[in-house]
């Protein structure tokens, strides 16, 4: 098979038999504009996917964070409880994972009983209240 002469013949306006190999100029930038209108809507999609789960195991581990922490006071007793509250630190977990994480207790006796309320707060994209924890001590019952 020869291929100059099919060249050849067809430099000329195209003629019946001629076949013409490749894609024309309009059918390229046609598909480039395709593939940019394409990347620019996954790519920030998924950029926002990306962050979303991000923050979803941050409020996990919070979450798990607080619910340690809450269960270690309630069982103590409670003359000892003060003493822990006032030396309350986020657990290296939470300090590797959570930027800037503090963690904030408060021991309230009233007629409900006594209860510890239990907040954890930690630097975060967008400002957001602290997460918190609320359990009661079981008390005597003397009733």
């Amino acid at each position: 098979m020869c291929f100059r002469h099919t060249f050849n013949r067809c430099q000329s306006p195209p003629r019946r038999g001629c076949r013409r190999g490749g894609g024309s100029m309009i059918e390229l930038v046609v598909s480039a504009t395709l593939l940019v209108a394409l990347i620019g809507t996954f790519a920030p999609m998924s950029l926002s996917a990306g962050r979303m789960w991000q923050q979803t195991r941050h409020h996990q581990l919070a979450l798990d964070e607080l619910s340690n922490h809450l269960d270690r006071l309630l069982a103590l007793p409670e003359d000892q409880r003060g003493a822990e509250l006032q030396s309350l630190q986020p657990s290296a977990a939470a300090q590797a994972a959570l930027p800037a994480a503090s963690l904030t207790a408060v021991q309230v006796s009233d007629e409900d009983g006594t209860r510890v309320t239990i907040a954890i707060n930690w630097q975060r994209q967008t400002p957001s209240q602290p997460l918190s924890l609320t359990g009661w001590s079981r008390g005597t019952d003397d009733e």
